[in-house]
């Protein structure tokens, strides 16, 4: 029930056996370093989070699938090549 996107993630969660409720306990929204919400233009949505191990920062982003994969490194280097 809901945004078929957040139910396939959530189906993902559970199927690698970990349970969203103890996730969100760990890192509450007020631990995201910044919030990129879904816009139009971009058609994504992100959230950076500040990484523990080692520093430096995490980001996880959602959105249709042509537009992730133009903005990849793996993609610009196939286009080089």
């Amino acid at each position: 029930m809901g945004n078929k996107t957040e139910c396939a993630l959530l189906g993902l969660v559970q199927s690698l056996g970990c349970d969203y409720e103890s996730i969100r306990v760990r890192q509450p929204e007020s631990t995201f370093h910044k919030v990129y919400t879904f816009n139009s233009a971009r058609k994504s949505m992100s959230t950076v989070m500040r990484r523990d191990e080692g520093g430096g920062f995490r980001i996880f982003t959602k959105g249709a699938a042509e537009i992730l994969l133009s903005k990849s490194v793996m993609s610009r280097l196939n286009y080089l090549c």
